[in-house]
């Protein structure tokens, strides 16, 4: 069954409302999906809702961005869902990690505005905004020797100073913890280390090449973001990802000379 309707939308970034015509399709498993139309003139402002009180009217709404095709090129949309306890489902973080991955290739459709965002929805897009500095990888001498392990000093930090900025929603704060990912580039198994490398003797990041060759040694810091916003925490660990790379890296072989 389809359902025609004038609805009042919160327009988030510029907090004012608008009306919009919205098309409603009761499901047999009870859920109600809405689809947003055009959207006209905002009337006045209004301060931002947020999804977490129990008064919130949003607290079983979610917003599914869909990509279309406009005259203009293609666009985002976003479909109204309605179910109970949406703002707490999985599919709710599904729709906010697809539209913040959408964003950052296409802008909304005309007279469309993005739908209020959640800390979470924020604190990611804010975390990204200030991840920390890639290591600064070297090998000493500059080159290896085949049969001899290569000392890794990956000039970096696990555990940077916190960071704090203000959002729409209030100060987040954000502490990063990270894990060094290491690709030596000659086929063997990416290394994960929880510590720094430093040179011989004393490092503990070392590698002993079988074959001479250029090599390129991928090294990434893979962080986990521990974030609050107010009262709201959550751990961020997916595309978290500074990388530097030691490009042609040189590995040699020794060779006996033989005195006549």
């Amino acid at each position: 069954m389809l359902i025609h309707a004038l609805v009042t939308v919160v327009l988030a970034g510029s907090f004012t409302v608008a009306q919009a015509t919205e098309t409603c399709r009761h499901l047999r498993s009870g859920t109600v999906q809405c689809r947003i139309a055009d959207v006209t003139s905002p009337r006045r402002a209004v301060p931002p809702l947020k999804r977490t009180t129990a008064e919130n009217p949003f607290a079983d709404v979610l917003w599914w961005p869909e990509l279309v095709h406009r005259d203009e090129g293609f666009c985002l949309t976003f479909r109204r869902e309605t179910f109970e306890g949406a703002a707490d489902s999985q599919r709710f973080e599904e729709a906010e990690d697809r539209m913040l991955d959408l964003l950052h290739d296409y802008d909304p459709c005309p007279g469309v505005q993005r739908p209020p965002a959640s800390p979470r929805a924020i604190a990611r897009e804010v975390v990204e905004e200030f991840l920390p500095p890639p290591p600064r990888p070297e090998i000493d001498p500059g080159y290896a020797i085949t049969g001899k392990p290569a000392y890794l000093e990956t000039n970096g930090n696990l555990t940077p100073t916190p960071e704090r900025r203000p959002t729409p929603l209030g100060d987040i704060d954000v502490t990063f913890t990270g894990t060094y990912r290491i690709d030596w580039g000659d086929g063997t198994p990416i290394e994960t280390h929880p510590t720094e490398g430093a040179p011989w003797p004393a490092g503990t990041i070392a590698h002993t090449y079988t074959n001479t060759g250029t090599y390129d040694v991928v090294v990434s810091i893979a962080w986990t973001a521990t974030w609050r916003i107010a009262d709201t925490t959550g751990i961020i660990t997916d595309n978290l990802t500074s990388t530097a790379i030691i490009d042609n890296f040189d590995v040699r072989q020794l060779q006996a000379v033989r005195d006549r």
